[in-house]
């Protein structure tokens, strides 16, 4: 984030990994690095992420405005 500009930004691809991100527990690593990513991303109250449901899905995270 540091390194990111207020008008930045960060596109994650694959985030919805074929609905695997769904399944608990996860079936691989992988899926749950996907998993830890996502919640990482939506809890982090510095930035405004939005999910694109474009075929496996892509996160376009933004810095929150300061004011």
């Amino acid at each position: 984030m540091e390194l990111l500009s207020q008008r930045g930004v960060i596109l994650v691809d694959n985030v919805l990994w074929s609905g695997d991100v769904l399944t608990d527990p996860p079936s691989d690593d992988r899926t749950a690095a996907i998993q830890d990513l996502n919640r990482m991303v939506a809890a982090d109250a510095r930035v405004t992420a939005v999910l694109a449901t474009i075929r496996d899905g892509i996160l376009v995270i933004t810095p929150k405005l300061s004011h």
